[in-house]
């Protein structure tokens, strides 16, 4: 008789570790105090009266998304903010805010078309938001607080996007090239988002 068998019961193998969902990654900073010049007040007035961001004085928030995505409507509605941001294009605030708006729309298009093309609508949201993407992430942080505001439903799609820049980031490191470049976005772009 072994002596595995003579006193102790048979232990059965650990349990397989059960699989976990990837974490999204926490990009909360520690913001400094913030006084912006007069150029990004512009901007933001500009931004909140477009978008009607904020309630008037003496109004309470409406329960409905502001920064909603999911129709052709509503993302037109943003393209034409962004458009409208050319005056404001120097202000980090104004950058990020539009780089993170592209994004998030970008993010809720179907890759691919009913036909199996690659989806040039998708494609041209994430170009122009690579066009304003800026290495400010103080700026960042504080557009990306208004998705953070506006609900989960909203933070959800910016992710989608974020996870295409993440790859594009991830492509530029593995390529050494810088993703300010117009060229590394250009290459990036080609390939099926």
């Amino acid at each position: 008789m072994s002596p595995a068998r003579a006193g102790a019961a048979p232990q059965s193998p650990p349990p397989k570790p059960k699989p976990s969902r990837p974490q999204r990654v926490s990009l909360d900073l520690e913001l400094g105090p913030y006084d912006p010049d007069a150029a990004a007040l512009a901007f933001w007035q500009f931004a909140v009266k477009t978008l009607d961001l904020l309630p008037m004085p003496g109004q309470v928030r409406v329960a409905q998304r502001l920064l909603p995505t999911e129709t052709k409507e509503e993302r037109k509605v943003l393209t034409d903010f962004i458009d409208a941001c050319g005056p404001h294009a120097q202000v980090p605030d104004a950058r990020a805010f539009a780089c993170l708006l592209s994004l998030s729309m970008a993010g809720q298009m179907k890759e691919k078309t009913l036909f199996g093309k690659p989806n040039e609508e998708r494609t041209e949201s994430f170009r122009r938001a690579f066009a304003f993407l800026a290495g400010d992430s103080e700026a960042a942080a504080r557009a990306a607080s208004w998705f953070a505001f506006d609900g989960p439903m909203t933070e959800h799609e910016l992710w989608q996007g974020l996870d295409v820049l993440l790859s594009f980031l991830a492509f530029c490191s593995r390529n050494e090239l810088s993703p300010l470049d117009a060229k590394a976005q250009a290459t990036f772009l080609r390939a099926p988002l």
